[in-house]
This record gives structure tokens, sequence and C-alpha cells, in this order.
């Protein structure tokens, strides 16, 4: 009995320092993802974004860097609900004279409760690693303490490839030379306008969760005296086509609400989603709708163009 119990201490003993090596690795792992820039958010943000993966992967801020104190809030999958709990929280380090753009995807509007969705848990607990439990959408004691000192035990599904690969990053990375376009827009469409998008009549769901959150970042943008605009990023023609084919009553809907919107705010709107110069600027993209680096720095001085006498202010 002695010889079992020494053993089997030997056997967690072995078995612990596996756990803990593993988990160490998975955490310099998830150190280099899309939340890792949270650790390091500057002081006195002069130009800004939030978004989803549009956001992540549509501002780049290279041509600026100089000049401007810059910052992607950003990232793949958020929603407007987390853009607005995310600015709440960094409120304070964005500038008073700053340029804050909002960006609204064709899906912002839409959906089922975000708590409701299939990949919330999943999604919901990179939270964790940068935001105060009072920002966090149903909070849990128990998930912040893994993800933030035991990660690899709550990453079953992904952790093999994460580890192999070496980073995780949640944003949008594809090879471009990879992706079939066809294939990619039939299941874009499906994941940004069907799925959990609609009711069972499938009628479109308006989330207005989402859309009061929009007006509470506008809100707070002004009572701080920071310009915020309102931009919908580039994306290829397949992309657009494939709403037009599939839903032509769509664009009436989504632009009528933001229509509400600056006539309520005032606010400005630039709708990049149909523009000449990116509608077949294959090589400005990753996939039909993200833009890849060099894209992003091309539509970003594009943007800098359309708002610089607010530039002028910072100087």
């Amino acid at each position: 009995m002695e010889k079992f119990f020494i053993k089997l201490s030997l056997f967690f003993a072995i078995l612990s320092v596996i756990i803990y090596v593993i988990n160490e690795r998975y955490i310099i792992v998830i150190n280099t993802s899309s939340t890792d820039k949270f650790k390091n958010v500057p002081e006195k943000i002069q130009i800004c974004n939030f978004g989803s993966s549009h956001g992540a992967n549509g501002y780049h801020y290279d041509d600026l860097a100089n000049d401007y104190t810059c910052f992607n809030f950003a990232m793949a999958s958020q929603s407007l609900d987390y853009d607005w709990r995310i600015m709440q929280c960094y409120q304070d380090k964005i500038d008073d004279n700053a340029v804050v753009f909002i960006t609204i995807s064709y899906f912002s509007f839409y959906g089922i409760d975000e708590t409701k969705t299939n990949n919330f848990l999943s999604k919901n607990k990179r939270y964790y690693r940068f935001l105060p439990k009072e920002f966090i959408k149903e909070y849990d004691l128990k998930t912040d303490i893994f993800e933030n000192k035991l990660p690899a035990l709550t990453a079953y599904e992904n952790l093999l490839i994460d580890l192999l690969r070496g980073t995780k990053d949640e944003d949008i990375m594809e090879d471009e030379e990879s992706i079939n376009m066809e294939i990619y827009t039939k299941a874009a469409y499906k994941r940004h306008f069907v799925n959990e998008k609609l009711d069972k009549n499938g009628e479109r769901i308006q989330n207005q969760e989402h859309v009061d959150s929009l007006y509470n970042m506008i809100e707070l943008c002004k009572k701080k005296g920071v310009s915020v605009i309102l931009v919908t990023t580039p994306y290829l023609k397949e992309y657009t086509d494939i709403v037009i084919e599939n839903d032509p009553e769509f664009f009436d809907d989504f632009y009528g609400i933001i229509d509400q919107v600056v006539l309520d705010t005032n606010v400005r709107y630039y709708d990049f989603s149909r523009d000449d110069r990116f509608q077949k600027d294959y090589g400005s993209f990753v996939n039909a709708d993200h833009l890849n680096h060099e894209g992003a720095i091309k539509f970003v001085n594009i943007l800098m163009e359309e708002i610089g006498e607010l530039l002028i202010t910072m100087q």
C-alpha cells in the first residue's frame, strides 16, 4: 500500500509539472493575441477606433505614428455593446480633442441577445484579460480565475493548435490566396446575416441593445468634447453583391437606422462599403470584407483626408 501511495504521489507530481509547463507556455501564447494590446493602452490618445474584425483589420495607423497617438480598440466579433463597455473603461485614455471612429458593420444592429449566442462563452472569456469585472457580461469568478491564472485548462478545443502555432490571434488573418471567393462570401453571408440574426419567421432581428450602445458611445464622446465619426469600412464588390442578391431590402433597413442615428446626434457617417476605390482593389483585401495591412493604411490615409480640419485642432 505504501508503494502505491508513493507511485500515486509521483504521478500527480509529474502531472502537476506538465500542467504547469503547458499553462505557462499557453500564457505566453495568449499574450500574443489581440487582447495583448490592452496591456499598453497609451495616454492622451488622439485618434482611435472601435469595432469588430472590420475595425481590427481596417485601421492601421503606420503613417500617422510619428505625428499622433493612435490606438485600435477593435477585436474580431466584438459587438457595439462591448465597444461601449471598453470605451467606458478606457475613456480617460482618450484625449479631449481626439477623433474617435466607431465602425458600423452591416451586422452591427442585428441578432439575438449576445449572451444567448452559441459562441458567447468562448468569446466572452477574452474580456477577462483586460476589463474589470463590472464591465464583463455575466461575470463569473471561476472563469476569471481560470482565464487569468490557468487558461490552458479551459482552452482544450484549440490548445494544441495554439501551442504549435505559437500565437492566438482572434482577429481575422487568413491567407488570401487560399480563399475561394464564392465559398467565402456564402459563408460570410450566412454568418453575418442569417445565423442568430433571424427569428423563427425568417424576419430580421433588430437588437435594440446594440443600437442603444451606439447612442451611449456618441453621448460619452460629446460630453468629453471628442469628435466622433461613424464609419463602414470598405468591402469588395462580391460581398455587397451577395447581400443584394439574397436580401435586397437589407440596405433600406440598415441605412434607415444609420440615418436616424445621424439625425438624432448630428454625427458624421462615412460609408466606404461600396466605394469605387476599393470595390475591385483585390490587392487591398485579405478576403471579401477584411482589408489587409496595406489596404488598411490606404483606407486610414483616405479617412485622414476626409477629416483634415479636425486634425488641425490637434496640432
